[in-house]
């Protein structure tokens, strides 16, 4: 079929889904970009909402504002097919740069991973809204225990609430960040013997911590690994907001040191 052919035979289903769907005609009076929305949700096989208003105009939002169309093509065919994304998206719980973030960074995690994809985009698109608002510090969770097996006692306290980072034995350091939900419960797995850590850090650590930070899925395969230094999001599917760096002995203890507000150190229950 040529070009010309292909555009006769788009405008009839076009005007199709006009006659069936009359509530369509005026919002697609005058407005191009919701004629080249429809067409992109038609060419994705997007049926369930290529006659939505919602989803044309939301489509319509992602081409004026720039993102690449192999990549708006690209969404729109894995919404229309995974109802739990499309659903996400709906609620505003999932973003564009959220989508994106993951099909520039590790384009195979939605079919390695489907258990857990949606929350790592809920997770980056609460981080993205975050950045956007102001506020004071975000509280900071570690869980310890004393003994050999647990997680280490790298922070330690002095009277004064002031937090020490000190050394890990194998280069890393767990936390969680703005509740206390995910340190709860990996501290419930040894009640007895485990206690939680709070303590503060300032809000644009925090933005620049959680904007650079990548799944933990298939981290080393991300084009945003950054040898190791960039902190992954850990446990999508956990409630609260726990998150893993690498390279603490090298790189991070150092900055946790430097920026942790002093005195804001405490154990909680």
């Amino acid at each position: 079929m040529g070009e010309g052919a292909e555009a006769i035979e788009k405008a009839k289903f076009l005007l199709a889904d006009l006659k069936h769907y009359p509530e369509l005609v005026e919002p697609f009076k005058g407005n191009v970009g919701l004629v080249e929305a429809w067409e992109v949700l038609d060419d994705a096989g997007a049926v369930a909402i290529k006659t939505d208003v919602n989803w044309l105009t939301k489509v319509d939002n992602w081409t004026q504002a720039g993102y690449p169309a192999n990549q708006i093509n690209k969404a729109v065919s894995e919404i229309a097919n995974n109802a739990v994304l499309k659903a996400a998206f709906e609620a505003d719980e999932v973003v564009f740069d959220a989508w994106k973030w993951i099909d520039d960074g590790i384009p195979t995690l939605p079919q390695g991973q489907p258990g857990t994809y949606v929350n790592y985009l809920k997770r980056k698109t609460i981080y993205l809204n975050q950045a956007t608002q102001g506020g004071g510090p975000i509280k900071y969770y570690r869980v310890q225990q004393a003994g050999p097996n647990g997680p280490e006692e790298i922070l330690s306290l002095d009277g004064n609430g002031n937090v020490t980072f000190g050394s890990s034995s194998n280069d890393w350091l767990n936390f969680s960040t703005d509740n206390i939900d995910h340190a709860r419960h990996f501290k419930d797995i040894d009640p007895a013997n485990r206690y939680i850590i709070e303590f503060e850090m300032p809000k644009s650590f925090d933005d620049a911590m959680k904007g650079d930070a990548i799944p933990q899925w298939g981290a080393t395969n991300n084009v945003n690994y950054a040898d190791g230094v960039t902190p992954q999001i850990a446990d999508p599917n956990q409630s609260g907001h726990p998150f893993t760096t690498r390279q603490w002995d090298t790189y991070w203890q150092s900055e946790f040191q430097l920026n942790v507000i002093s005195g804001s150190g405490k154990i909680v229950p």
